[in-house]
């Protein structure tokens, strides 16, 4: 549903008192009915103006008709991003990943998914000119790594190179090369031999699914509440496997300025201090008698 000043466009419901021979007029483009014929053209006015927001891409400035379109086209997106790299990336959201500006969320799940795949994702297999079909059936790991300790301002994520994986042919699909194709399965192979294409996860559809599957909670970004229980249950071997990276952790700054700590120990006494020169007496009032006293010596 568009969003106006970020809610949702109220639906004018039918009137209770409206007669089957009554006169009224229908706005086909929001579904209602209208009595009244100024109501019915200022509600067309409205639609027709750029007050309008998509509610999946976050676009505004848009018509009630172009939002609408907008997020027809979102949906179709969303429902193409592959399933396998849903959980990979949820995981890795909600259990590795601590930032509360959305743009550092995006850059770091996009930097982690560059030249890396995942167990159950479906990509191609690319062979000289020929891309096969494949499914990812494991990653291996071929040397150790640990990111290094005290290096809190960069992502560190582990090399490609020391990954491989093993790969089996989607159904129907065959390697070119009949003699090769009972070693397929048993051979191992890097990420230069795989390819994921761009419209599967690019940096513009990976942004819609996180704006779609992200809330921000407790100063962070987090995973929406339906998909807790489900991502909960894995591991990382089960997600991603291979050692795992380590992220910045910058959460969202608490906005408004902060109170000076108070260096000085308050007093405790409710009397004023009296001036150099003066002197207070019994009820604690200020006494200016002793530079009165100076200022007619000096007179003198």
């Amino acid at each position: 549903m568009p969003l106006l000043n970020k809610k949702p466009i109220g639906r004018r419901e039918v009137p209770p008192n409206v007669k089957l021979t009554d006169k009224v007029y229908y706005l086909e483009a929001s579904n209602e009915i209208f009595t009244n014929y100024d109501e019915f053209f200022e509600r067309m006015i409205q639609l027709n103006s750029t007050l309008f927001s998509c509610e999946y891409t976050g676009k505004t400035g848009l018509t009630y008709f172009e939002a609408l379109e907008s997020e027809k086209q979102a949906m179709k997106a969303l429902g193409n991003f592959p399933p396998q790299l849903e959980q990979s990336i949820l995981f890795l959201v909600r259990n590795y990943l601590c930032r509360g500006r959305f743009e550092d969320l995006l850059n770091d799940v996009s930097l982690f998914m560059k030249d890396r795949y995942f167990i159950g994702e479906e990509c191609s297999y690319v062979d000289g000119t020929q891309r096969i079909p494949v499914r990812i059936t494991g990653v291996h790991v071929l040397r150790d790594w640990q990111a290094e300790s005290g290096n809190g301002k960069d992502p560190q994520i582990p090399p490609p190179e020391i990954f491989r994986y093993s790969l089996e042919f989607i159904e129907g699909n065959t390697h070119p090369d009949a003699d090769l194709e009972d070693d397929f399965e048993q051979s191992l192979f890097d990420h230069t031999c795989l390819h994921r294409a761009r419209s599967v996860a690019s940096k513009p559809k990976l942004k819609l699914f996180l704006k779609n599957s992200c809330v921000v909670r407790k100063g962070r970004y987090d995973i929406k509440e339906k998909f807790i229980s489900d991502i909960d249950t894995l591991t990382w071997e089960s997600a991603c496997g291979g050692p795992p990276p380590q992220f910045p952790q910058t959460p969202m700054l608490q906005r408004g300025r902060q109170p000076k700590a108070q260096n000085a120990v308050p007093s405790t006494s409710s009397t004023p201090t009296a001036l150099e020169g003066t002197s207070t007496n019994a009820e604690g009032v200020f006494c200016l008698e002793p530079l009165w006293k100076g200022c007619r010596s000096l007179q003198r």
